[in-house]
C-alpha cells in the first residue's frame, strides 16, 4: 500500500537564475495546490475558490519569496492559512474529503468483485484510522505522504522546527500503529 506521492517536479528554484514570476507560479504549482486544498474541502467550488485565494495573497506577497528557495511549501503554507481562515468563518475544522489513493494500490485489476469490496473495506479502515489523529499529527502525515513533502519543507508549511515535525510524525505513525494493529487483528479474528 502507498500512501505517498512524489515531491513535484522542479520543486526546487534553486536552479533558477530568475525570480520567480507570478505567471510562472501558477503555471507550475497550480495543480498541485489545488490537489492539497481538493483533499481537505469535498466541494469542488470551494477549493477553486480556496485555491484563487491563495494564488491572489501569494502574488501580493511575491516580494517576500526569497530567491533560491523551494516555492511550493511557501504556497502550501499560504494555502494552509487560508484553509483555517475558512474553518474559523464556519466554525468548523478543514476535513479531507478522500484519501487520494489509486484502487490499484489496494486491490490487483481485474481482482473479483470480493476482493474490490475487501480493499475498499480496507481503505476506508485506513481513512478511519488517519481521520482519527490529532489535526496536527494528521497534517504533517498527510504533508509527507500525499504531498511528498520533506520534514523540513513541512516545518517551512507549518512554521515549526523540523525536531517538531518529526516528532509529530513519529506519534501519528505510532498511533496508526496501535490502532491499525488492534483493528487488523480484530478483523482477522472474525
Amino acid at each position: 500500500m502507498t500512501l505517498w506521492r512524489k515531491p513535484p517536479a522542479e520543486t526546487l528554484s534553486t536552479s533558477r537564475t530568475q525570480p520567480w514570476t507570478a505567471d510562472a507560479l501558477h503555471e507550475r504549482y497550480l495543480e498541485d495546490v489545488f490537489g492539497y486544498i481538493s483533499r481537505r474541502l469535498p466541494i469542488r467550488a470551494e477549493a477553486e475558490d480556496i485555491t484563487a485565494e491563495t494564488f491572489a495573497a501569494a502574488f501580493s506577497s511575491l516580494h517576500t519569496l526569497r530567491p533560491h528557495t523551494d516555492p511550493f511549501p511557501w504556497l502550501l503554507g499560504i494555502a494552509r492559512r487560508k484553509l483555517i481562515d475558512r474553518a474559523r468563518k464556519q466554525k468548523r475544522q478543514p476535513a479531507l474529503s478522500s484519501l487520494d489513493i489509486e484502487d490499484g494500490d489496494w486491490a490487483e485489476e481485474g481482482a473479483d468483485p470480493a476482493e474490490k469490496l475487501l480493499a475498499a473495506e480496507r481503505r476506508q479502515a485506513v481513512w478511519s484510522l488517519v481521520d482519527g489523529l490529532k489535526p496536527e499529527q494528521k497534517e504533517v502525515l498527510l504533508l509527507q505522504h500525499l504531498e511528498g513533502l520533506s520534514i523540513a519543507q513541512i516545518a517551512t508549511v507549518l512554521g515549526k522546527s523540523p525536531a517538531a515535525i518529526n516528532s509529530l510524525l513519529q506519534r501519528a505513525r505510532a498511533t496508526l500503529l496501535t490502532r491499525g494493529a488492534a483493528y487488523f487483528l480484530f478483523l482477522e479474528a472474525e
